[in-house]
């Protein structure tokens, strides 16, 4: 019998929308789990130690962890995710997708790894201004963040090292300790003056694509898609936080075989996506496996079924998002 080890975080739940307070129910999760899928809840912390001690199943056994916005939390979350994985453990999502929340750097690796449609881009790590250069306009991200905060669109060299530098920190401050903060300044500028670059940081730059009037806020349960089309705001490029939204969109077939045929590329049961699409296509801007928003699922007039090539749109048909997770969790193991 295939076992699901759900994990919660310290309010005993998995968050899975936009704020850390609220998210899903594992209990009401196992309740839509076929007779061959057993499954526990247990919390972060218990788990992370009894990893420690060696005293739980881990090897063939699946493990559907929380995620946090809270930096370090994520990173805790990610050490004991990638023992588990190493140990046996099989993750739900695949440990890329742990990675990839907030992180729209490792993204971009990912994405070229598996082979998705994406606009072209380059990642960068540590300021150079003398070294950089890139096609203009372009797109600046930080490496984290939603709803396009902090992205911007640089049309000149000058607005480009700007935005750069906004999204980077000093050497000097990566230790907030007054004592290392004092001796990291007379490393860089008194010791080795040329050896540092001026700032660190994780950025990257997205080829602009011009004249787009809308994106696409995707949603993939396994073989179920929601879909919201999201207008630019006036004046601006970015649609994502916009608040310009249309959950009443009919979306093309060709978009939900896109969105259906991502998923399975990214060998996720469930995604959240941010399509583009132009004269050439679509393309994915970024895609979230872990602690998404779910407004797109809730508030969508239709949900459309694709299966054998067929599409079949209808009325928004589940009773809660827990089912949602629950089937696609079922369905990707039965899968493998």
């Amino acid at each position: 019998m295939n076992k699901v080890v759900f994990v919660t975080n310290y309010n005993n739940i998995i968050p899975q929308k936009l704020h850390e307070t609220i998210g899903i129910d594992p209990s009401v999760m196992v309740n839509f789990f076929s007779n061959d899928i057993s499954s526990e809840v247990l919390s972060f912390d218990d788990i992370a130690n009894k990893v420690i001690n060696n005293s739980i199943d881990i090897d063939g056994v699946y493990f559907f962890f929380c995620s946090s916005q809270i930096e370090q939390y994520k990173l805790a979350v990610i050490d004991v995710a990638f023992e588990i994985n190493a140990r046996g453990g099989i993750l739900l999502p695949s440990i890329e997708h742990y990675l990839s929340h907030e992180n729209k750097y490792y993204q971009e690796l990912y994405k070229s790894r598996v082979g998705i449609s994406t606009p072209k881009s380059k990642i960068l790590s540590h300021y150079n201004s003398e070294k950089l250069k890139s096609n203009l306009p372009v797109v600046v991200k930080p490496y984290a963040g939603f709803g396009s905060k902090g992205v911007t669109l640089a049309k000149t060299s000058g607005d480009l090292k700007k935005s750069i530098r906004t999204n980077m920190g000093y050497y000097i401050f990566h230790n907030k300790s007054i004592i290392e903060i004092a001796r990291s300044f007379i490393k860089q500028y008194i010791k080795h003056p040329q050896s540092y670059p001026l700032k660190f940081g994780r950025v990257v730059l997205q080829e602009f694509i011009p004249d787009l009037k809308f994106d696409w806020k995707v949603l993939v349960f396994d073989n179920k898609v929601f879909v919201l089309k999201r207008f630019t705001r006036d004046d601006d490029f970015r649609a994502s936080g916009s608040g310009k939204f249309d959950y009443h969109c009919v979306a093309d077939d060709k978009l939900i075989k896109f969105a259906v045929e991502t998923r399975k590329k990214l060998n996720t049961p469930f995604v959240s996506l941010d399509i583009s699409e132009s004269s050439l296509g679509y393309s994915i801007i970024e895609y979230q496996s872990v602690h998404f928003g779910l407004a797109t699922a809730i508030n969508a007039q239709y949900e459309y079924v694709y299966s054998h090539e067929s599409i079949i749109k209808r009325d928004k048909s589940f009773d809660n998002v827990e089912m949602l997770f629950a089937q696609s969790i079922s369905s990707f193991i039965r899968g493998r």
